[in-house]
């Protein structure tokens, strides 16, 4: 059974456009279910950008490729973490998988096909936390033998995973104040980068509302990984000038790619991993902090 994929829209319609006509073109599409939630608006001045986001989807979901479409309207604004944490709920504990997808991802026409794959193959893994679509580029892939690689770190811009490792989440992450306080346990997290641990604090402060970081957290307490392509299926096109961001995320995202993908059960590459922190403790760093601000403003 293809898994689901679940796309998350508020009231962006151009972008809200782009990731559906990419997906609906994907290998699969005509096969898959697409659960489409669309936020309520936060303030009236959001209203009518909402209205227009429906109504595009009501009318896609009309004369798309897919086997099915579904729609769920939120009647009241829950902002983008609960909004995931619980439209992702839903559709995991119905089908025990789930693809997922915000309003800004355009994927490649093979990522349907290489998110399954990976997902079928993996699933028996207890090493394996979810299955990233994004890559980053990282030169030590210049020399790595596989079309696969293991991360410390979790991947928000599209994703997949299964019920028996999203039922294992403490979304309250209910250790942190001993947690916050083992030097160990820190250094240990931030092997993903050194922005994780800064994150968390923000999250646990009150400060920004991140589904994606506790989930990362997630993953490291099970000591577990995510499994991330040697090339990007995925281009994030909310870098667009349209928050506080640059156009830096298109440079490292190419769709394509025509050739079938080999999975195997790759070692840790400690090359990778330590390229992978520094990638994401400098240039990468703000651009999170401005993402998760513009999010915290938009919502």
């Amino acid at each position: 059974m293809l898994a689901p994929i679940v796309l998350f829209v508020y009231k962006r319609l151009s972008h809200t456009r782009e990731t559906l006509e990419a997906i609906n073109r994907n290998h699969l599409a005509d096969e898959s279910e697409l659960f489409i939630f669309s936020d309520a608006a936060s303030t009236d001045e959001n209203q009518k950008a909402v209205a227009d986001v429906r109504s595009y989807i009501k009318d896609f979901s009309q004369n798309s490729n897919f086997k099915q479409v579904h729609i769920m309207n939120a009647e009241e604004h829950k902002g983008l973490s609960r909004s995931i944490i619980s439209g992702v709920t839903q559709v995991i504990n119905r089908f025990g998988k789930v693809i997922v997808l915000e309003d800004d991802i355009v994927t490649a026409h093979g990522f349907l096909k290489y998110m399954n794959q990976a997902l079928d193959f993996y699933e028996e893994n207890e090493m394996i936390w979810s299955i990233s679509g994004c890559a980053f580029p990282l030169k030590a892939l210049d020399d790595y033998s596989y079309d696969v690689y293991l991360n410390y770190r979790t991947s928000s811009w599209s994703w997949a995973s299964w019920k028996n490792r999203w039922d294992r989440m403490d979304w309250d992450v209910s250790d942190f104040a001993e947690f916050k306080k083992d030097k160990k346990r820190i250094k240990e997290f931030c092997k993903g980068g050194e922005d994780l641990f800064q994150m968390l604090c923000r999250q646990m402060n009150g400060e920004i509302d991140s589904w994606a970081i506790r989930w990362c957290y997630q993953q490291y307490k099970e000591g577990m990984f995510t499994i991330y392509p040697r090339e990007s299926f995925i281009v994030n096109i909310g870098f667009d000038g349209s928050g506080t961001h640059g156009k830096a995320a298109y440079e490292f995202a190419s769709l394509r790619i025509e050739r079938d993908y080999e999975f195997v059960h790759p070692e840790l590459s400690l090359a990778l991993m330590e390229e992978a922190r520094k990638f994401n403790s400098v240039a990468i760093v703000q651009k999170i902090k401005n993402r998760l601000l513009r999010i915290v403003n938009d919502r």
